[in-house]
């Protein structure tokens, strides 16, 4: 290279390779003492003893690598083909797969010629790549993968380079290694914090000092609690950095509020994770305040303070909070404890003393908690005011065609009536939503036909509020009166997704099932199946049970259980099977006593003790020329007497007999037995 020209140093590695020269001797080299010693370099992975060499090679010369143990004199050839590497630029991409397109970013080339020469004449990217990753290593003919190698042996390895025609080069390089695996520390004191939905990870690692534990670079990776799946997060390769023990690294996220886990994974030379971290919970804080309310206003209308505002375009808006003051540079008070409903952009003050000077703002809150900057002043000089009055009742009935009628009695009208104002909502049993405004200015009838949200209509069984207020010229609001019904439901709900059973050593079957993913069960019915008879009803459940111990089962039958859905109507939806379950002990018979042989002129009867149990169901007696020998079955068949007649020709065998019992259990043989004729 000219002395004018510079080794150009891509933008993605710029952070990372500050110190590239002092990186260079910490991860080309085994350890700090031996850089200017050693010119190998070797790293214990599940699939071999990875052995690198560091020299700068023409292109079309490889290498033989060679071994010997402490025991042996001469060395012995590993590989039977020179180790060359990549030898044609266009062979780069599919040499090295998915992992070239990463390469190629980072070196800002645009194509395989320009990777490929990029990587071998810059001597410092060819060598922390070599380390980096070990398919660049094997693409550059830098490594060899010894799968031969034992831990704890001390063996000296030897490369010969040789050319393109496989004829030695005169270049030789040789090193002695004990081959050991390295435990290298794992990373500790793993913090997390973020501002909105950009984040940092914190962690601590120590330096390698005079240990070389194989650790060239660090991985991030995040997965939801509980779950199996995790993702890469950082990008850019994460080096380690020997002069520094703190690491920081910056990512973004796409959703606050969600609790994730974290992992930093310290990567080894031959690429292999080692030491992971233990996971880290955070709550990915929402701590981004929402945009300030524009356009506040104020006016009296009808002897009350009006304060208006544009709705907040905030996603997760919670709220608003209004405040007010006589003077700003006292402070502000606030008006009202409770939030303000995100689609409330009215705010009535009627508490405002007549013949002074407000300042009223609003602030928008989030669900985290989060406020916003307080709003530009509204100024208003107080006029008197009064609210409309309410309606006297409100009525909803369900009609057949689908429809809601709302109807209402508005009493005495005041004079200002400007009109009414008919909302809705849904009521659940764990939460309510806010009031929907079904009607638009200038409604001023007393009846109101609602055809429920958008082509969706309403959830059957669903209970709906419907409230109506007054609203007069000045817009002022009377209070909401309102009503509840409940939308007839006619739909059974879904059925649990599975059922899980299990059988408990035969004392019991315990039984488990998952939720029904409708929102209105309010019970579940549990049901049994034996031996092909109609399902009878085992028991009801509350919907928060989900779990039941049957005892009353027999060992050595089988059953299979159903379980249903209940709304709170009474609907009821289709079965859930569980698999079979066969009950039975897993423990055998006793071992069978007292077996004797009675010989008689015919021959002989076998006869012994019987085993005591309600779940024996037979004997097997077995039979062997030695006492010791492989015992073979006399009958097949398992019989319930507790003697067998044996013939004439089964003397001189030895015999031993089994218990049987329902669950298939077969007991331990009883003692041998010799029948002979003397």
């Amino acid at each position: 290279m000219k002395k004018s020209q510079k080794t150009r140093i891509p933008n993605v590695l710029k952070q990372t390779l500050i110190h590239v020269g002092l990186f260079f001797l910490l991860f080309c080299q085994p350890a700090i003492a031996q850089v200017e010693e050693q010119s190998m370099r070797y790293a214990v992975a599940d699939s071999g003893v990875y052995v690198y060499h560091l020299e700068d090679v023409p292109l079309g010369v490889g290498f033989h690598i060679y071994k010997k143990s402490e025991e042996q004199e001469e060395f012995e050839r590993l590989n039977d083909t020179p180790v060359q590497g990549v030898f044609y630029p266009d062979e780069l991409l599919g040499f090295l797969g998915d992992l070239y397109w990463d390469v190629e970013e980072a070196l800002e080339t645009t194509s395989e010629r320009e990777t490929f020469f990029t990587l071998r004449s810059n001597s410092i990217l060819g060598g922390l790549y070599t380390f980096v990753h070990p398919e660049i290593a094997d693409a550059l003919g830098r490594l060899y993968i010894d799968s031969s190698t034992e831990m704890g042996d001390t063996v000296t390895y030897k490369i010969e380079f040789v050319n393109d025609l496989g004829r030695p080069t005169g270049d030789v390089l040789e090193e002695t290694f004990t081959i050991e695996p390295v435990q290298p520390p794992q990373p500790q004191n793993i913090e997390l914090t973020n501002d909105g939905f950009a984040m940092e990870i914190r962690w601590e690692y120590p330096p390698m000092e005079n240990v070389d534990d194989k650790i060239i670079r660090f991985e991030i990776y995040e997965s939801d609690p509980g779950s199996d799946e995790i993702k890469l997060i950082n990008e850019q390769i994460i080096l380690r950095d020997d002069l520094k023990t703190e690491y920081l690294h910056f990512f973004s996220v796409s959703r606050l509020g969600v609790e994730k886990e974290y992992l930093v994974a310290p990567v080894t030379i031959t690429g292999e994770r080692r030491s992971i971290s233990e996971p880290v919970s955070y709550t990915v804080i929402d701590n981004i305040p929402p945009k300030v309310v524009q356009r506040v206003r104020s006016e009296m209308v009808n002897g009350n303070v009006e304060v208006t505002w544009p709705m907040s375009p905030e996603r997760d808006l919670a709220g608003y909070k209004i405040y007010r003051t006589i003077d700003p540079t006292l402070g502000v008070d606030l008006l009202q404890e409770e939030l303000i409903d995100p689609g409330q952009t009215v705010y009535i003050d009627s508490t405002a003393g007549e013949g002074e000077s407000y300042v009223y703002q609003i602030t928008a809150v989030d669900y985290a908690g989060n406020e916003s900057k307080l709003s530009a002043s509204a100024l208003m000089n107080i006029e008197d005011r009064t609210p409309p009055p309410p309606p006297i009742t409100v009525e909803a009935v369900y009609l057949e065609e689908g429809n809601v009628q709302v109807t209402w009695d508005p009493g005495e009208m005041a004079e200002d009536f400007n009109r009414f104002l008919v909302y809705r909502r849904i009521i659940s049993p764990r939460d309510s939503t806010i009031y929907d405004l079904l009607t638009d200015e200038g409604f001023r009838e007393t009846s109101y036909m609602d055809d429920g949200v958008g082509d969706l209509g309403f959830q059957d069984g669903a209970y709906y509020e419907y409230g109506v207020a007054v609203s007069d010229s000045a817009r002022n609001f009377s209070e909401i009166i309102t009503t509840r019904l409940q939308i007839p439901d006619l739909t059974p709900p879904n059925p649990p997704s599975s059922v899980f059973v299990e059988n408990m050593d035969g004392n019991r079957v315990n039984i488990n099932w998952a939720n029904s993913s409708s929102n209105d069960v309010t019970a579940y019915a549990l049901y049994r199946e034996m031996d092909g008879s109609p399902r009878v009803l085992l028991d009801s459940t509350a919907v928060s049970v989900r779990r039941f111990r049957d005892s009353d089962v027999e060992v050595g039958k089988e059953y299979r259980y159903a379980v249903s859905a209940i709304d709170s109507l009474q609907n009821e939806s289709e079965v859930t099977y569980s698999s079979p379950v066969f009950v039975r002990k897993s423990d055998p018979p006793r071992r069978v006593r007292n077996v004797r042989l009675v010989v008689d002129e015919q021959g002989a009867e076998i006869i012994w003790e019987p085993v005591t149990s309600p779940h024996v169901t037979g004997y097997i007696v077995y039979r062997s020329e030695i006492s010791t020998g492989v015992f073979e079955p006399v009958n097949e068949e398992q019989i319930t007497e507790t003697s067998l007649r044996l013939g004439a020709d089964g003397s001189g065998f030895w015999y031993r007999v089994r218990a049987l019992d329902i669950s298939g259990n077969r007991s331990r043989a009883s003692e041998p037995v010799q029948y002979r004729v003397e």
